[in-house]
């Protein structure tokens, strides 16, 4: 008969809190919040300053919109791949800055400093209660 390993009485707090921490969550959607992701990758290396202007650029926009409550932006110098994290209050609001004509020349601006694939996805937020 094979014994069960047996957990140390830190381990076994350490679940339960856990446990207790996931068991308690409840999820509620947020009926407008929207999250945009951006995906891509730097063509060249040297070029990535010029990327972050463009992202600032970018900012300056959102910030000037309607509905917008922040923007992140990452980027791996190992990779050269750059990620966009924006948080807008509804859909209507962040398709109206990215329909706009001055969006649209950021992103042709922006596209010649990138390879691959450029990805814009949007997703509904979804906020855990306390």
């Amino acid at each position: 008969m094979s014994k069960r390993p047996s957990l140390s009485l830190l381990q076994s707090l350490l679940f339960v809190a856990v446990m207790g921490i996931v068991l308690g969550l409840a999820v509620s959607a947020s009926a407008e919040s929207i999250l945009r992701l951006v995906t891509f990758t730097v063509a060249d290396l040297g070029k990535q300053d010029q990327v972050f202007q463009l992202a600032s650029n970018a900012n300056k926009l959102y910030v000037a919109a309607k509905g917008f409550q922040s923007l992140k932006f990452s980027y791996d110098p190992a990779t050269g791949q750059n990620v966009g994290v924006s948080l807008w209050d509804s859909l209507a609001d962040m398709e109206a800055v990215t329909q706009t004509d001055a969006f649209k020349a950021l992103l042709e601006k922006l596209k010649p400093l990138t390879k691959g694939d450029f990805a814009a996805k949007t997703y509904q937020v979804h906020e855990l209660k306390k």
